[in-house]
């Protein structure tokens, strides 16, 4: 009878045990692995557990929703400008084209640093029409070619940049 008692003793501690466990863990679950894009630096336990026990724990929740919907509007932004001519000229031309998007402008890049690369960006204004573009060309980490908009097209379709480059190999 003591043996039995003894054991559900020690499984009802051990089920305490874990549960206080998991619930301290899913508390401090933001401090001691922060979102990644945040680019904050990981936590020790000791420190989250001093935070946890102050009652400042970081909480992430609302930076995850405007994280969200940056994300959600820079994918506008890239679906916005996709059929311009100079961006399907440009992904015709470059297989390993990339995009990204900042804060005014969204940048289409493609080739690498130590031979050639090519970017061109579409500027907008604070209503996100565009304004301008600009389109350059950099061998290795000298710039080349910077194509004023009204170029771009005619530009996209000689292999000039990557010419220079090969030459430059040889």
């Amino acid at each position: 009878m003591k043996t039995r008692l003894l054991i559900i003793i020690m499984i009802v501690f051990g089920i305490i045990i874990s549960g206080i466990t998991v619930y301290l863990f899913d508390q401090m679950y933001d401090c001691l692995y922060p979102p990644l894009w945040m680019k904050t630096p990981r936590s020790s336990f000791n420190h989250c557990w001093e935070l946890f026990l102050n009652g400042h724990l970081p909480d992430w929740s609302d930076a995850r929703e405007d994280y969200a919907e940056k994300q959600a509007h820079k994918l506008t932004l890239i679906e916005r400008y996709k059929d311009k001519p100079e961006v399907v000229a440009f992904y015709a031309k470059y297989d390993d084209a990339n995009v990204s998007v900042q804060d005014a402008h969204v940048s289409y890049f493609a080739g690498n640093d130590d031979d050639f690369h090519v970017r061109m960006n579409l500027y907008f204004d604070g209503s996100y029409d565009l304004t301008h573009m600009r389109f350059y060309c950099w061998i290795g980490d000298k710039l080349q070619h910077e194509v004023a908009q009204e170029d771009i097209l005619s530009y996209l379709k000689n292999p000039y940049c990557m010419t220079l480059s090969e030459e430059n190999k040889k």
